[in-house]
């Protein structure tokens, strides 16, 4: 028997010698890049970017086809689904055609999860299995309570959604379900992750139960069946809503999980950025992956050139912050429509010669005399003369008038008179990147110890292109950077002699 290289580089797990971190079963890091595609269509986007987004009848599997492969074309490798009821969830009852209670899965539904993931096969995108949306098991948020199966109203065995999670003939019917899921698709390592729900806390009959003990214990006890009767390796995690303050953090922390999902929406219809900083401040279990499954304005959406300020930020902030990917947009049908991947594509040329695993110290950055121009660093150690060992820091700086605008907005559907809309929908030739003022004359520290004859090359983060470099004076007290003028963010290198 002759064995051969594998050609598929195996299921995704946490990273062996950096647990903040994803990589690969044959070695490589792995950086999940890509895009929130829950469902075929989401009528918030005519809410909130006008009737132009409505979105006529169920383009099913279709739209998947086309995004992923816009996806990968531009360097994207990962993508969240969602079996809800409206759409792949193949255990509901007859409020969705086809669908005729527990235990007797709806065969139509589980062949379209079947496009998906030979979608996903044939473009390399990992897909985050969402199980359980909130809604299915809530009162109050979202409810589908009164048409869920497990209700007893319906045929199921509990009266209240809290009693599903601790029901023993409701855990031993959900648990065929997971027998049918790990044997028809648990075979596959485009499956990145199994997320036992999302945004849990609001599971249950009323606001406080989905964060409470009940709900923990679920997903503790629904992770380790997973674990028991499954082969293969998947990553399982949870995921909650809004922001890192609402999630649960002794089941962050808890081994059963192996990362944690959270969201980057404003309580105000703003923007991302402050709540994606203030997130990887608080993470709730430093040295454990988090990913931030959704986030782009407020659950209400934005204006589109917040929105792309958003996009922009947090691809390029999660290279310096400890999460273990880049956020995923939630309004995967306008990053679609305004034609957003080069966005993608320019983030993706620098990022994909990154690794996270290596030591590093990540600084903060803020320009002298201009609190305007602000930025991340990482300076790896130790530096090893001869070795090829790779940069000795990377780093990105943005204008944060550009990235925070701050506009005055409201949906289209709540406007008055004087309020700031948002903004038309974009032509197809339009360039979709902020539009800013140029920085100029911008000077800034990396404090490290550097050898001598290092130099600097500067990208446009616009473009994915290096557009200059200089050699540096090291110091004691690091490297001064003189920053080419740049739009919105420049990225830069610092490599060895």
């Amino acid at each position: 028997m002759t064995c051969t290289p594998a050609e598929h580089p195996g299921f995704v797990r946490v990273a062996k010698k950096a647990g903040h971190c994803f990589e690969t079963e044959d070695g490589a890091f792995f950086h999940p890049l890509g895009l929130n595609l829950p469902n075929p269509y989401d009528s918030r986007n005519e809410t909130a970017f006008g009737a132009a987004y409505k979105v006529v009848g169920n383009p099913g599997t279709f739209i998947y086809e086309r995004i992923m492969e816009r996806l990968a074309a531009v360097g994207g490798n990962a993508a969240t689904v969602w079996l809800s009821p409206w759409w792949l969830e193949f255990e509901w009852n007859a409020a969705y055609p086809d669908c005729h209670g527990l235990t007797d899965y709806n065969l139509k539904r589980a062949w379209q999860l079947d496009q998906v993931m030979a979608y996903a096969r044939a473009n390399g995108i990992r897909i985050n299995l969402s199980l359980e949306n909130h809604g299915k098991f809530s009162a109050y948020a979202d409810a589908q309570w009164d048409e869920n199966p497990y209700n007893m109203k319906n045929g199921g065995p509990v009266f209240q959604p809290d009693q599903f999670f601790t029901a023993l003939e409701a855990r031993d019917i959900y648990r065929k379900k997971l027998d049918y899921l790990l044997a028809r698709w648990g075979h596959d390592p485009h499956i990145m992750s199994f997320e036992l729900a999302s945004e849990a806390e609001f599971f249950g009959s009323k606001n406080g139960f989905g964060r409470g003990p009940q709900v923990r214990n679920w997903h503790v006890a629904t992770a380790d069946y997973i674990r028991q009767n499954h082969p293969y390796p998947h990553l399982v995690s949870c995921h909650h809503a809004l922001d890192m303050t609402r999630v649960d953090k002794d089941l962050a922390a808890h081994p059963a999980m192996d990362f944690y999902g959270v969201d980057a929406y404003s309580r105000r219809v703003d923007s991302s950025y402050p709540v994606l900083l203030a997130n990887e401040r608080n993470r709730v279990a430093p040295g454990k992956p988090y990913v931030t499954w959704e986030f782009g304005g407020s659950p209400r959406g934005a204006s589109k050139v917040q929105l792309k300020a958003d996009l922009h930020f947090g691809l390029w902030s999660s290279l310096f912050f400890e999460t273990a990917g880049a956020p995923f947009m939630w309004w995967y049908e306008f990053v679609d429509r305004e034609n957003l991947y080069p966005d993608i594509k320019s983030f993706q040329a620098f990022a994909k010669d990154v690794d996270k695993r290596r030591p590093s110290e990540k600084v903060d950055l803020v320009a002298e005399q201009d609190e305007n121009v602000k930025g991340f660093a990482r300076v790896y150690s130790p530096y090893t003369p001869g070795r090829g060992q790779g940069p000795l820091a990377e780093g990105w700086v943005y204008s944060e008038s550009a990235i925070h605008a701050k506009l005055n907005w409201v949906p289209v559907a709540k406007l008055k008179k004087g309020d700031f809309p948002a903004l038309p929908v974009a032509p197809v030739k339009q360039d979709p990147v902020i539009e800013s003022e140029e920085t100029k004359g911008a000077r800034l520290r990396i404090p490290g110890t550097f050898p001598p004859g290092v130099s600097v090359e500067f990208w446009d983060t616009r473009k994915g292109e290096v557009i200059g470099g200089s050699s540096l004076l090291a110091g004691r007290d690091g490297v001064l950077l003189e920053l080419p003028a740049f739009f919105d963010s420049i990225a830069f290198r610092i490599v060895g002699p």
